[in-house]
């Protein structure tokens, strides 16, 4: 029985202490696992925020314009489709380009002013000439049509089709220096068939058809400096003929020159 004891009470002394809890490695664990949804919660938050934020509308629309009248209405319709996403989604070159595609525009700037404000600088085409009855051509030679002829009125108009726009507008050059002795050209059309004509600012027509364009120029040139005196008197050159021009009368300054040599 006592070595049986002994046998005991040595197991018991050879067994292990066991170990103290780990407190603070499990509160981290704890801290740790709490932690994680809470960041997960906040960036959620954060995150809902910030979509909140790039859905606000853009609630103004300022056009600028330095020193030139606009119809900035025009402008504001055409871009009224791509700002609708908010003001953070908004496409500024896609606002630019429909800009851009208002006729008269010849440049655009667009920008953004937190939190809802878009900005658009616009330049317009300078008008050089009116082109038909609805269109103008600026000084860089672009044809347009503008929101209202009435400002342009003033204007030399040439007229043809829009395809040759550029054609007729070198023409006009070109013919602007040949009859500068005799007015200003008031207007300058090209037919569908390619016939030109031209009045001056007197009143005076000259037709020139299709062929030999440069031979009836210098045909119609001769006759008016030849008879210079006399050009008041006519309402037409026409130098479609071979060996010379046919004329049409004024009729009412004629008569009023007879009279006037038969009373003196």
């Amino acid at each position: 029985m006592t070595a049986s004891r002994k046998r005991k009470v040595t197991r018991k002394a050879e067994a292990r202490p066991r170990k103290p809890i780990e407190w603070r490695r499990h509160l981290r664990f704890l801290v740790v696992v709490f932690s994680v949804p809470v960041v997960a919660y906040s960036a959620l938050f954060v995150y809902q925020s910030v979509a909140e934020r790039m859905q606000l509308p853009i609630t103004e629309v300022i056009v600028d314009a330095p020193s030139e009248q606009l119809d900035s209405d025009a402008i504001k319709q055409a871009v009224a489709p791509v700002i609708a996403d908010g003001f953070l989604d908004v496409d500024v070159r896609e606002v630019q380009q429909r800009v851009l595609e208002v006729p008269w525009i010849a440049a655009a700037s667009v920008r953004r002013i937190w939190p809802g404000t878009l900005v658009i600088r616009v330049e317009q085409h300078r008008p050089k000439m009116r082109w038909g009855a609805t269109k103008l051509i600026s000084l860089k030679g672009v044809l347009y049509e503008p929101p209202d002829m009435l400002d342009y009125m003033h204007l030399t108009r040439l007229n043809g089709d829009d395809a040759y726009h550029a054609l007729v507008y070198q023409k006009y050059q070109e013919l602007g220096k040949k009859f500068a002795a005799f007015g200003e050209i008031e207007s300058l059309s090209r037919s569908s068939r390619g016939g030109w004509s031209v009045v001056l600012d007197s009143g005076l027509a000259i037709v020139l058809g299709s062929n030999e364009f440069d031979a009836r120029v210098e045909r119609a040139l001769r006759f008016m400096h030849h008879f210079s005196d006399q050009l008041a008197s006519l309402n037409r050159i026409d130098a479609r003929y071979t060996n010379g021009v046919a004329v049409e009368l004024n009729l009412q300054h004629y008569e009023q020159n007879i009279s006037e040599e038969t009373t003196s």
